[in-house]
């Protein structure tokens, strides 16, 4: 096998980082859908074009917090994530 750590290289972090990315938008659905029921096409739409990690934490947080779908959808329009309120 391999005698280096490819977590170490540029392409295993940026390997990584995919996963890591992936893996948040998918709990963020996975976590809306649990909450509110199924997951609108325009919500699920703004998170994938998400690639931010700061902006998919904040949502996170946000969508625990929030007592309504609304309320989460709101903090989307204001983030510019999509344009549906």
């Amino acid at each position: 096998m391999l005698n280096f750590d490819l977590s170490k290289t540029r392409a295993g972090k940026e390997l990584i980082g995919i996963g890591m990315e992936k893996g948040m938008k998918k709990m963020l659905l996975l976590a809306f859908e649990q909450k509110w029921g199924p997951v609108p096409g325009h919500i699920d739409e703004a998170v994938r074009r998400i690639s931010a990690d700061d902006i998919l934490r904040d949502m996170f947080g946000t969508l625990l917090q929030s007592g309504t779908q609304q309320e989460f959808e709101l903090f989307l329009k204001n983030t510019g994530s999509t344009g549906k309120a």
